[in-house]
C-alpha cells in the first residue's frame, strides 16, 4: 500500500463542489479586498506625485523609503537652482540621498538601486 501525497490527500478531502465553492469564496474575497487595495494605492500615488512636486519645487531629493528597492527621487530642478553649485558629495551628504552624477542618468527623477 502507497502512501499519499499531500496533493493527493487534498483532493481526496476536497471534492471539486467544495473546490468550486472555495474558488467563489476565494473570487469575492480578492475582488473585496483588492478594491480596498486599489483606494490605498490611488491615495499613496497621489501623495507620491505631490511629494515630487514639491521635490521639484524646491530642487531637493528625498529618500522614498517606501519600497523595498530603496528608490530615492532626484528632481531635475536641482540642475537649475542656486545649489547646482554644489559638489554631488555634498549634496548626498546633506540630503541622505545617493546621486551617481549629478548630471547623469541617475539625475531628474526616480533613482532605483542596483537590483532594478
Amino acid at each position: 500500500m502507497t502512501e499519499n501525497t499531500d496533493e493527493e490527500e487534498f483532493d481526496e478531502e476536497h471534492t471539486d463542489e467544495e473546490q468550486s465553492e472555495l474558488a467563489k469564496e476565494f473570487k469575492a474575497l480578492c475582488e473585496d479586498v483588492q478594491k480596498k487595495i486599489r483606494a490605498k494605492l490611488a491615495e499613496a500615488s497621489k501623495a507620491l506625485n505631490e511629494a515630487t512636486a514639491i521635490a521639484e519645487k524646491y530642487g531637493v531629493p528625498f529618500e522614498a523609503g517606501i519600497s523595498p528597492l530603496n528608490n530615492s527621487y532626484v528632481p531635475g530642478s536641482l540642475s537649475e537652482s542656486k545649489f547646482k553649485a554644489l559638489d554631488v558629495e555634498e549634496v548626498c551628504e546633506i540630503s541622505g540621498v545617493y546621486i551617481e552624477d549629478m548630471f547623469g542618468s541617475s539625475y531628474g527623477g526616480w533613482v532605483h538601486s542596483a537590483v532594478c
